[in-house]
């Protein structure tokens, strides 16, 4: 006996209950498993001297040094900063940005500050891609806002000699928290690390490193672990961003360190084999559904 078209609305309605069910299913699977197969693309931590303007990649396991070459054309290399995967170093004599071929040290393009920058001094992107200098070749110095794309971008946020105290290095946390670490021992008796107000240069205490400086430094947050990396006296650490207190990492084997940077690509996901698996059999199961749907009436 057949019954016409009641076998057919029966497995209709089951198909499309399946279809809600194996939608948020799919959706979680996919969330899972390829968030599971995500991996990180190694970050390189570079550091500059000051008076050899020498280019350095550092092994975050032991702070050691190896070089990669002179940057040709500067005197002076203030500081490293990283942004959108070009590394800058900043020419404190030639009052230039410089964009720095990490493999070679070779300088590809160089745009001009617009303003002198006296001492060593600090530099740094925020998350939005704006550049922020510090001079601070005295107890106190100046901050400067710029435009690395631009030549005579830079622009002062406060007075000259009203950053209290110098900073030697600066660097901009993920949630845009500028951070300086002060020029020590002229500023400070020791390198103690601030927050800046990226407005008015207003600088906040936060701790003393409790260590002895050189008027040199660096600073740098790792973009995938958010710890905070210092250099001074030819030693690299980690920086308590609570307390300003420092551990030691250890010898970078090279002295006048004036700058830090990470450089790299950040987490990148890739769908692993569990995921392509998954997908194939769940697209089998609904071209099955499909068909079985659309298949004549039984009859008894």
């Amino acid at each position: 006996m057949e019954i016409p078209g009641v076998y057919q609305r029966v497995e209709h309605l089951m198909a499309a209950m399946l279809r809600v069910v194996l939608a948020p299913a799919v959706a979680v699977l996919l969330i899972t498993l390829s968030a599971g197969s995500a991996h990180a693309d190694p970050l390189t931590l570079y550091a500059t001297t000051f008076s050899e303007d020498q280019l350095l990649q550092i092994n975050l396991s032991t702070g050691a040094g190896t070089l990669i070459g002179v940057i040709p054309g500067v005197f002076f290399t203030a500081d490293l900063a990283s942004y959108a995967g070009n590394l800058y170093a900043l020419d404190q004599s030639g009052a230039n940005f410089d964009l720095i071929n990490p493999a070679t040290a070779a300088v590809i393009s160089s745009t001009t500050l617009g303003v002198a920058i006296a001492g060593e001094g600090g530099f740094t992107f925020d998350t939005s891609g704006n550049a922020f200098v510090s001079a601070s070749q005295l107890a106190t110095g100046q901050l400067f806002e710029c435009n690395v794309a631009l030549n005579n971008s830079c622009s002062a946020i406060d007075g000259a000699n009203t950053l209290n105290p110098s900073m030697d290095a600066l660097a901009v946390n993920a949630s845009n928290v500028l951070y300086g670490m002060s020029q020590s021992p002229v500023g400070d008796p020791n390198p103690s690390l601030y927050t800046i107000n990226k407005t008015t240069g207003a600088t906040t205490f936060i701790g003393s490193t409790a260590q002895t400086g050189n008027n040199l430094g660096g600073l740098a947050f790792d973009p995938l672990t958010g710890v905070l990396y210092s250099a001074f006296n030819g030693e690299l650490y980690t920086v308590n961003t609570s307390t300003g207190a420092v551990t030691a990492v250890g010898a970078i084997g090279y002295t006048d360190i004036s700058g830090l940077a990470f450089q790299g690509s950040a987490t990148v996901p890739e769908p692993g084999t569990g995921t392509t698996f998954v997908v194939g059999m769940l697209a089998l199961l609904s071209v099955a559904i499909a068909r079985r749907a659309t298949a004549a009436p039984r009859s008894l």
